[in-house]
């Protein structure tokens, strides 16, 4: 008798292990013990059982049409499938098409008793497969709760110390210290360069530095690493749960998943499980402003962008404070408040589409005019610096009070030191009541530390004044030499935001003082009118 055999393994670590081998030996030998042809092997590795779609099972009944097997050899009903009732519609349509179905280690007859005892088997084996994944899920849980780490494939930069291996019993990650010397290298030119992820996988290639598996970065890779909060200290269990992906492969052609659930849905933040104690490889801190950076990045994308704007990613809306994004009207470059989508918004933004002719000038002959004469930015800073002298003062007054009662804990440190030499106090009394003085203390000194450094930031030297002046001579001359790409920049370095509320713009933005000179970005809130006249709210 000519027959064919299927084998199916469900995870890629049965494929590693090679179990799927031992399933086909066993069929093997059935055959030669039967004395059957072999006609052809339809093997699926890391397949799940609780899909029906799998590429090799799809050609098996494809093949079985063509009549070139009389039979087919499984070694159990579960390797067929996980699901009784996905067993139920492959075996009868190879019975239709005169083909016996052959389980090693379940022979059947055609009775009614073997039909109802295999059914019984399928149902059995998902119940146990349910009951298994619960069990399995309510485990892992408990020991995330419990602060230990789960899965033994760590993220770029980290090594997973096995429990087999632990000292202490629990898996935990350790520092890879190449890895993590290219996770800081892709932080910093992301915070410090502001390069896009694109352009950090430039640099990777350039400098020869491959992946984990030492193959070239993928986009994909490369933002994964850039948004995972690993890096600062503490991981995240249970943060993503499974859907059904809704890709049904290019043009129309099928498309197989090794799973059911092969696609990921973010869950609530509360619902995530953290667990602590991972070295750290970035400073809390650059993680944060490297997240500000992959959303201005993402902002100002020119992906899919046939017209050139000039202005993309800094208008919004003044009724719905949504994006005005550029579209094509007729041929020409609009802005239009991304609300007037019905995807977006069911009632839809009222507001205005704008003529990127007539917006982007606007807005750039009254940056031109800020540079060229900057009394209203000099003036605005004036106001502002007596504003934040009445700051400062409030400042200094709480200072003042914090010192006062870091004084009165000093007070109080010799007043416990003097009654354990009188013996009032035993020693273990004076090491608890000094660790609360010192905890005390440690606070006040927190507080007082934060209020200089908001003080600092507040103070406006004649030195800032004048590094202003200077930054905006700097433009005056090149201004007019600017080419598109040019005057973008220069724009999106200055401005934050320009709103559009029916016929006025409010432009805001800070002005981007070097680092070593002793001012805080001062904000700009000017109204335009639409005429060229520019108003200081």
């Amino acid at each position: 008798m000519k027959v064919a055999l299927y084998a199916r393994v469900s995870t890629e670590k049965q494929e590693e292990e090679r179990t799927i081998d031992s399933q086909v030996a066993d069929l093997m030998e059935l055959i030669k013990t039967n004395g059957d042809v072999l006609i052809d092997k339809y093997i699926d590795n890391g397949y799940s059982g609780t899909l029906l779609a799998r590429p090799e099972l799809d050609r098996l009944r494809d093949d079985a049409s063509k009549g070139l097997f009389d039979a087919v050899l499984f070694h159990s009903p579960d390797r067929l499938a996980r699901r009784y009732v996905y067993q139920e519609v492959v075996i009868e349509e190879l019975k239709a098409k005169g083909i016996q179905v052959i389980f090693k280690n379940r022979p059947i007859a055609e009775t009614p008793e073997d039909q109802l005892l295999l059914g019984m088997q399928g149902i059995v084996a998902e119940y146990e497969r349910t009951k298994f994944v619960e069990r399995t899920r309510r485990g892992r849980l408990h020991r995330a709760r419990s602060g230990h780490i789960l899965g033994n494939i760590p993220p770029y930069g980290y090594i997973c110390v096995k429990k087999i291996e632990s000292e202490t019993g629990y898996a935990y990650y350790k520092i890879n210290e190449e890895e993590a010397r290219v996770v800081k290298l892709m932080f910093n030119l992301l915070v410090e360069k502001q390069t896009t992820t694109y352009g950090v996988i430039i640099e990777l290639n350039r400098l020869s530095i491959k992946a984990r598996k030492g193959k070239r970065w993928a986009k994909s890779s490369v933002a994964k690493i850039l948004r995972n909060e690993t890096y600062t200290g503490t991981t995240y269990y249970n943060k993503h749960y499974g859907v059904p992906s809704q890709s049904n492969g290019d043009n129309g052609e099928v498309k197989y998943h090794r799973r059911k659930n092969t696609s990921l849905r973010l869950r609530p933040k509360d619902e995530w499980i953290a667990i602590p104690a991972v070295p750290q490889i970035i400073d809390p801190e650059i993680f944060i402003r490297g997240q500000k950076q992959l959303e201005t990045n993402s902002l100002f994308s020119s992906r899919n962008t046939k017209l050139q704007y000039l202005l993309r990613g800094l208008p919004k809306c003044g009724k719905d404070s949504r994006s005005y994004t550029g579209v094509p009207m007729h041929g020409k470059p609009f802005y239009r408040c991304s609300g007037k989508s019905k995807l977006v918004s069911e009632t839809g933004c009222k507001s205005r589409s704008v003529s990127a002719n007539i917006l982007e000038p606007i807005i750039w002959d009254s940056v031109v005019e800020f540079v060229n004469n900057p009394k209203i930015i000099l003036d605005q800073l004036k106001n502002r610096g007596q504003k934040q002298a009445k700051r400062v003062s409030n400042i200094d007054s709480q200072i003042m009070q914090l010192e006062q009662a870091l004084k009165k804990f000093k007070v109080e440190e010799d007043r416990l030191i003097k009654a354990y030499a009188a013996g009032i106090l035993t020693l273990e009394q004076l090491k608890r009541q000094n660790q609360e003085t010192q905890e005390k203390k440690e606070q006040l000194n927190t507080e007082k530390t934060k209020l200089l450094t908001f003080k600092s930031k507040q103070q406006l030297t004649p030195e800032g004044v004048k590094s202003v002046k200077i930054y905006l001579d700097n433009f005056k001359k090149a201004l007019q030499r600017f080419d598109f790409e040019k005057k973008q920049r220069f724009l999106r370095s200055l401005l934050n935001e320009i709103i559009i509320n029916e016929r006025q713009l409010l432009i805001r933005g800070e002005l981007p003082i070097k680092a070593n000179v002793n001012l805080c970005p001062q904000p700009i809130d000017v109204w335009s009118s639409g005429n060229g006249e520019n108003h200081v709210k």
